[in-house]
């Protein structure tokens, strides 16, 4: 009656599974859109990174780039290997936070609040709830992908026509 939300035990489980698993449709924009799996940073290497990492956990996943990129005037070679600051927990074939699917024929993929919001701990593996990801390499990530002015609208700049010259954008 007074606006209160009642907090039980199938209230915190409704948030926990909305905190891990919901992207909120962002994967939409984020592979079909931003194009981040389209370019240098491709699925088939993350997949391999994954494999890579074998369940046995890991702070920060490498990545081995499938194209040459230059990024904020650093050049990256077709086969460097990034650092992506994207955890896996022990016993997982998935990044934390990070959610894939698989529609009309297309892998997209998503991120939750746990991309960001939990960590994995550098010595036993295992999650860390609701402690930062503070080595998540985002921006690098962005700047990877096929579309990255798409994320524009996102830096709050009033004109972006600056962006290419102004020394505070780059």
């Amino acid at each position: 009656a007074n606006g209160a939300v009642r907090v039980d035990a199938d209230t915190l489980e409704f948030g926990r599974r909305q905190f891990y698993t919901e992207t909120f449709g962002n994967e939409v924009f984020l592979t079909g859109v931003l194009g981040l799996l389209g370019g240098p940073l491709a699925y088939a290497a993350v997949a391999r990174a994954l494999a890579d990492v074998g369940g046995k956990g890991t702070t920060n996943l490498r990545v081995e780039l499938a194209a040459d990129a230059t990024v904020g005037g650093r050049f990256f070679p077709r086969g460097a290997v990034i650092d992506t600051g994207i955890d896996v927990p022990k016993g997982s074939t998935t990044p934390l936070g990070i959610r894939v699917r698989k529609r009309l024929g297309k892998v997209r993929v998503g991120i939750t609040c746990a991309a960001c919001h939990s960590t994995v701990d550098p010595a036993t593996f295992r999650v860390v709830h609701g402690a930062p990801n503070a080595d998540f390499n985002l921006g690098l990530l962005l700047a990877l992908a096929t579309n990255s002015a798409s994320f524009f609208p996102h830096a709050d700049r009033a004109d972006l026509a600056a962006a290419g010259t102004d020394p505070v954008a780059t």
